[in-house]
């Protein structure tokens, strides 16, 4: 079972990423790398907060904090990724609630439809 929710995430369009207890990222797909411009291997062991502009940074150890309190179960809301390269991609961050948090990041106005 492992291998294949493995294989669904990699495939996903949207970057997944998850963190630890201390904000690290702990996995984070291709798209992850994609979106952001760090290698897969660069992002592993980031502060998972620093992928995104300071302005966005507050609102995002909120919603991990309500998580972490089992307040929310999931939430979304519209984050700028900061890239490796230092530009700014607008994106909506959806966090779900599983025995970790799971952070999955798509571009904002993005075509939605998959087929």
């Amino acid at each position: 079972m492992e291998e294949e929710l493995r294989t669904i995430i990699e495939m996903s369009h949207d970057g997944i990423v998850i963190p630890d207890e201390a904000n690290r990222v702990t996995f984070a797909n291709k798209n992850t790398s994609e979106l952001t411009g760090y290698r897969v291997e660069e992002l592993m062991g980031m502060n998972f907060t620093a992928l995104f502009i300071n302005e966005d940074r507050e609102v995002l150890v909120d919603i991990l904090t309500e998580d972490e309190k089992g307040e929310k179960l999931g939430s979304c809301c519209e984050l700028d990724i900061l890239t490796s390269e230092g530009n700014t991609k607008e994106t909506e961050g959806c966090i779900t609630t599983t025995r970790v948090p799971i952070f999955e990041i798509s571009l904002k106005g993005r075509d939605q439809k998959r087929g």
